[in-house]
């Protein structure tokens, strides 16, 4: 069975932080929806979901990253 594993990285309040899902969806649709509940709740830089098949062969499934945005890190 595969399943689907959501990793943001967010800044809130100038503070960037990793996010990651530690119990994983079955479905691509649901992993999105996790990332879209994500960027209402946090600016988002950059999302990704990784695929783990039947074997833990992991594969990038999805990856979204802003450009061009500098935040300074105190």
């Amino acid at each position: 069975m595969k399943t689907y594993w959501v990793s943001a990285i967010v800044c809130c309040d100038g503070i960037i932080d990793l996010i990651a899902m530690y119990e994983g969806v079955l479905t691509l649709e649901k992993a999105m929806e996790q990332i879209s509940k994500l960027k209402s709740q946090y600016d988002v830089l950059s999302s990704w979901v990784d695929m783990c098949d039947e074997n833990n062969n992991k594969s990038v499934v999805y990856h979204d990253c802003k450009r061009n945005i500098w935040y300074k890190v105190k």
